[in-house]
């Protein structure tokens, strides 16, 4: 069985930019989910945990799968896109945008 997770909200994510590979920190928010996960899956046997190398998806992992940091694979290609080289120039600068969706927008900005 394969379990996927996605990191916990990030330390600033009121302002919603998109901050792709920027190695921003988990929120007490985010660190709550953690917790909150760790106690859902606790009963699960996990073999092997997968990260990205950036310290939200390691804590995230750490807290959720009990396992120490060196335990874990990190994997680059887990990261998230990152804007500076992902998207092209002519696109400009992104900003996410609430629309009042649970998946929100990403507007350009000129």
């Amino acid at each position: 069985m394969i379990y996927l997770l996605r990191h916990g909200e990030i330390k600033g994510a009121s302002i919603k930019r998109f901050i792709g590979q920027t190695d921003v920190g988990l929120s007490q928010a985010g660190l709550d989910l953690a917790a909150l996960w760790q106690k859902r899956l606790s009963r699960i046997n996990m073999d092997h945990v997968f990260a990205s190398p950036l310290s939200r998806c390691i804590d995230m992992a750490t807290m959720v799968s009990g396992f120490e940091k060196h335990a874990i694979t990190l994997m680059d290609g887990l990261k998230e896109i990152d804007a500076l080289f992902s998207i092209p120039q002519d696109y400009g600068c992104l900003n996410i945008i609430d629309n009042g969706q649970k998946t929100p927008r990403v507007q350009e900005i000129n």
